[in-house]
């Protein structure tokens, strides 16, 4: 069913677009001679017509206009500047020229097409009449497009038809002189569109590592000064074919119209992602603010419990059968300048129109699930499919979600378990086992013989008495026994190799122990290789040093425990165990923090000194824990690829 706008939507609409045009006249009268008196007459006279028309417009697009949730496309270009040319990277998605040529779709919102090679030649004529570069005198350059190629695949047939393709133009602009300044607009999307695309441009000056970021648009034009006179410091000059790191940087977000949506299946939880446009969950749940085009910080914070709320209720999530309340974790709003939605930035106002609503909903479990389901039942006109990626154990796959197919579902076929915590065995301590009732009985007994000896009297009862302390002696002698410590024994039973298996696998444990979700499994899990009066400091020091504060205090899944060097220290004073030991080390912990369907790994140095003693239970146990030095050694972000 055509989904068909308010009054009221309308009247937003018209008001962004009222907005829109005084912004404009600010910065037009910022770059002319137009006195703050002229300036504020012309917003009189543009408020006071809307006015007037917003009205009539309302009545007639409410009745002929279908509601648009996102009507824009961004393309991103990577240029580099040298003294006798310009080298650029432009890439355009398949949502461009969607916009650029209002393309025929399917009911799944795909092109029509079985090669899109002529549609993006044909856009090769848009870039030459519609991005715009001039110098100081305002001469305009003139592009050679030289090579265009499916930047998303490999060949042309196997672009994607969905909005998510790429296409990369290599294009070069001859410079008769080394250039002071560019200047740098388009516009791409038409003159007549109110939201038109968007360019990132990223601007490098050869043999500079600094880089120009800039936002490009129809009225939105970016100057870029070069220093030639500056000798540029030796090692880093970059060049076109240097920057094929887009994709990377990108993290696989390529359509800035689309939904995407991320369902990641782990130990202790369901944690599902969505990224949209915040014009299109606008139209889902409106959102306060006081100028129509710019959402204020404060806005931010007091639209998210709606926000959240809306979502709570829609989308359905059966784990195991039962539907299951989420949890929500993180709601963000990031403009197009955020290259990682999992960094969480100071907050700042976002534009409406290219802002971005990221929401992070947690549904708590306890280990991993049986069977998953979610319904999609989000779908209009501006909705027509949401891209979903599933990550479950080792299994990653994609699913596009339609009105036709609202449902994903997944089966728990591979049934690991969580990490089973086994206690480290200590030797037995060389003791002395002394049967002390037993030779207490014979003590007796033999008292009484020699006693009968002595004196010469044996009678009946002597003889009795003596069989029955013998008699007891024998019986008892297994029981009631004390054991102390060989005289001999030697000060530690543990060697230098024997103390570092020892503590690396305590360490193993440990870490291992945080891959359980609730507080008291970790807790108990710890307790196997933790010393009871240690155990919350431990806790505490091992979960800080997990968590990534550049994702939001996010706890990183242990990779890899690793022991470098060690060696084994006098035993601690205050332990009276002689199989105790000290312990001076220095391991490694790789964990991972996975959002938006990218990998962040990061491995930390710690060095630390500790006391091991064996506990009543038989088992190793760490008794004594100080950190003593800690370094990041590597963090790097990848997209997490499919199977």
């Amino acid at each position: 069913m055509k989904k068909v706008p308010t009054t009221e939507t309308v009247y937003l609409e018209v008001a962004r677009l009222e907005e829109f045009l005084v912004i404009m006249i600010e910065i037009h009268g910022n770059r002319s001679e137009k006195t703050g008196m002229q300036k504020r007459a012309d917003i009189r006279l543009i408020r006071s017509s809307f006015g007037t028309l917003m009205a009539f417009l309302a009545l007639f697009m409410a009745f002929s206009m279908p509601a648009v949730g996102h009507p824009f496309a961004v393309l991103s270009a990577d240029v580099v500047v040298h003294e006798d040319h310009l080298e650029m990277n432009l890439v355009a998605t398949v949502e461009e020229f969607y916009y650029a040529f209002e393309l025929p779709t399917n009911e799944y919102g795909d092109l029509i097409s079985d090669d899109l090679r002529p549609i993006a030649k044909k856009y090769k004529e848009k870039i030459r009449e519609e991005l715009i570069i001039t110098d100081v005198d305002g001469n305009r350059l003139e592009p050679d497009i030289y090579d265009m190629v499916p930047k998303s695949a490999a060949s042309w047939e196997k672009l994607p038809e969905s909005m998510e393709g790429e296409v990369l133009y290599k294009i070069r602009y001859p410079l008769a002189l080394p250039p002071a300044s560019l200047f740098f607009s388009h516009t791409f999307g038409g003159e007549k569109s109110l939201f038109p695309s968007v360019l990132k441009l990223d601007l490098t000056q050869v043999g500079w590592p600094r880089q120009e970021r800039r936002l490009v648009g129809k009225t939105i034009v970016a100057e870029v000064n070069f220093d030639w006179l500056t000798e540029p410091p030796a090692g880093d000059s970059r060049s076109a074919s240097e920057l094929e790191k887009e994709e990377t940087e990108r993290l696989g977000i390529v359509s800035y119209g689309s939904i995407y949506a991320f369902l990641y299946v782990e130990p202790h939880e369901v944690r599902f992602e969505i990224l949209a446009p915040l014009a299109t969950v606008e139209t889902w749940v409106p959102v306060k603010r006081k100028k129509p085009s710019v959402l204020e910080v404060e806005e931010q914070e007091a639209a998210k419990e709606d926000i959240f709320q809306f979502f709570a209720r829609t989308n359905p999530v059966l784990i195991d059968g039962a539907e299951v309340l989420p949890v929500l974790s993180t709601l963000d709003f990031f403009d197009l300048d955020i290259r990682d939605f999992a960094l969480r930035s100071e907050p700042r106002p976002v534009p409406l129109h290219i802002a971005r609503m990221g929401l992070i909903l947690r549904y708590p479990t306890r280990g991993i699930p049986d069977s998953l389901q979610i319904t999609w039942e989000l779908f209009s006109e501006s909705v027509r499919d949401v891209r979903t990626t599933l990550f479950a154990q080792r299994e990653t796959k994609q699913i596009i979600l339609r009105p036709n197919e609202p449902v994903l579902s997944w089966t728990n076929t591979r049934k690991e378990p969580l990490p089973e915590i086994i206690p480290v065995s200590a030797p037995p301590l060389s003791v002395l086992s002394f049967p002390a009732l037993g030779f207490s009985f014979l003590v007796l007994f033999s008292a009484l013989v020699i006693g009968m000896f002595v004196s010469g009297v044996c009678n009946r009862t002597r003889v009795l008495s003596a069989l029955v302390l013998l008699g007891l002696g024998v019986l008892s002698w297994p029981f009631a026994r004390i054991e102390m410590s060989t005289p001999f024994s030697p000060s530690s039973s543990v060697s230098g190799e024997e103390a570092r298996s020892v503590f690396s696998s305590l360490l193993t444990n440990v870490y291992r122990s945080f891959e359980y979700s609730e507080e008291s499994d970790i807790y108990d899990s710890l307790d196997k290789s933790v010393g009871g009066e240690l155990l919350a400091d431990l806790y505490l020091k091992v979960r800080d040093g997990l968590e990534m504060q550049e994702q939001g205090g996010a706890v990183s899944r242990v990779r890899e425990v690793l022991l470098e060097d060690g060696e084994i220290l006098p035993k601690p004073e205050e332990l009276t165990d002689d199989r105790a030991f000290g312990w001076r080390g220095t391991w490694t912990v790789e964990g991972t923090v996975e959002h938006w369907g990218h990998v962040h790994t990061r491995i930390n140095r710690y060095s630390a000194e500790a006391s091991v003693r064996p506990h009543d239970d038989g088992a190793w146990r760490i008794a004594g824990f100080l950190v003593t030095d800690q370094e990041r050694v590597k963090f790097q972000t990848r997209i997490r690829k499919m199977d």
